[in-house]
């Protein structure tokens, strides 16, 4: 709902699966936990209510200060479905996407080339299910998102499309409703998608 209202407000163009997306008005918005003011400037009035009741600070980073100074007219390119292109390569069904990939990296480094073979300047990694809830047990986390983001960049080494590359950390969602609809505390689905950011950074 928070991010609905702000893209809706905004009309910015998410950036999702097979998109040809112009990164101009583009920015991805973080929640802080700490004990800021709510920024409410763009948030309906439900919204609003939600964020004071969990102190919760809103804030924004443009995306393009990190491709660096590109020019307004230029178009990024992002690849498409990963999961799809599995199963086309042997992922069966109930498998695990990211345990799979990581048994198998030539799989992914075969998707990612033919990614960027057909024009894209984006590689989003193989870990869309990659955090602690979700991984098989005996894989882990670290392991397999390092060995994704390497799958991937050997990709982008291998092929000459005549354009910048660059390999995106794919991070999806945790897989467990947040309290009060589920379980989940707030502090505890931080540290799983605090884990994941980490090693893509290191990776």
């Amino acid at each position: 709902n928070i991010l609905s209202d702000i893209f809706c407000k905004e009309k910015t163009p998410l950036i999702s699966v097979n998109p040809i997306s112009h990164l101009k008005n583009f920015c991805t918005y973080i929640l802080v936990y700490n004990d800021e003011k709510v920024d409410q400037e763009h948030l309906t009035e439900r919204t609003k209510a939600g964020l004071n009741r969990q102190n919760v600070r809103f804030s924004q980073i443009g995306i393009k200060k990190h491709l660096g100074k590109k020019s307004n007219k230029e178009i990024i390119l992002f690849d498409g479905a990963m999961g799809t292109m599995l199963q086309g390569r042997g992922l069966q069904a109930g498998q695990n996407p990211e345990a799979f990939g990581f048994d198998n990296p030539d799989v992914l480094v075969d998707i990612h080339k033919e990614y960027f073979k057909a024009g894209a300047n984006v590689a989003t990694t193989d870990t869309f299910g990659c955090n602690e809830l979700k991984l098989p047990q005996g894989y882990e986390l670290e392991k397999v998102i390092d060995s994704a983001i390497k799958s991937a960049k050997k990709a982008a080494s291998l092929v000459d499309n005549g354009k910048q590359k660059y390999v995106a950390l794919d991070i999806g969602p945790i897989g467990e409703m947040l309290e009060p609809m589920g379980t989940l505390s707030f502090d505890r689905a931080y540290e799983i998608f605090k884990r994941q950011a980490i090693q893509g950074e290191k990776s």
